[in-house]
């Protein structure tokens, strides 16, 4: 259960112990959960991310917001083997308009790309 707190403990928040509140104890345990992550490698998931829009622009030959499938980091990273993740990509655009090679040379550099962050 959570406690109130005062205005100058905003940043903490207690919590009872049901042991505590059963022999009517007033201890209370002060937590703080602090939020860890790389900044780095969310720019460099964020810069893939608007490049794969920007290809499938031009692989679709349409404009940004009419782009027929949607393709995100990371449903692909989501993906443990890069054989997977091809297959993924592929099957994502079973319907692309452009040339085989094209679709290729996307894949491959998309992979290059994930590799160069996740490793």
């Amino acid at each position: 259960m959570a406690e109130s707190t005062s205005p100058s403990q905003k940043e903490h928040v207690g919590f009872k112990d049901a042991e505590d509140e059963s022999h009517g104890s007033p201890s209370v345990t002060r937590h703080r959960a602090t939020v860890r992550y790389n900044r780095k490698a969310v720019q460099k998931m964020l810069a893939i991310d608007d490049w794969i829009d920007s290809q499938l622009t031009v692989l679709y030959s349409c404009s940004g917001n009419d782009v027929p499938v949607e393709l995100s980091v990371d449903d692909v990273v989501e993906k443990e083997a890069d054989g997977e993740r091809e297959a993924f990509v592929r099957s994502s655009l079973e319907a692309c308009p452009a040339e085989s090679a094209t679709v290729d040379a996307f894949v491959s550099e998309l992979l290059d790309r994930l590799k160069k962050v996740t490793a």
